[in-house]
């Protein structure tokens, strides 16, 4: 249910479900997220392509991943189905995306 509050902007962490450290990156070949309200998982670049995305702004999206490899955010874009924020959560991780103008 907390995972409404999500949005595109910003994403909330179930911080116990995730393993540390965290990274920021960019896209890679091959990338896959497992999407919440999906079954299974979608590659990253598919995702890009179905939302119509040119491919300059696919490759500086940048990607929230765990120590074990799985992607948790497309900042900006969508989140997965890892680390849900949930009633039994004791501590939660609260991540923005925040956007800055080009000068």
């Amino acid at each position: 249910e907390a995972a409404l509050f999500s949005t595109t902007t910003d994403i909330f962490l179930d911080l116990d479900q995730v393993e540390l450290p965290l990274f920021i990156r960019s896209r890679r070949s091959g990338d896959r997220l497992e999407p919440l309200g999906l079954n299974g998982s979608k590659k990253v670049k598919d995702m890009f392509i179905d939302a119509k995305m040119s491919p300059t702004r696919r490759e500086v999206i940048p990607l929230l991943v765990d120590a074990s490899g799985r992607i948790l955010w497309i900042a900006g874009f969508r989140r997965s189905k890892h680390a849900i924020v949930g009633p039994d959560t004791e501590r939660v991780l609260h991540m923005k995306l925040v956007l800055q103008e080009h000068m």
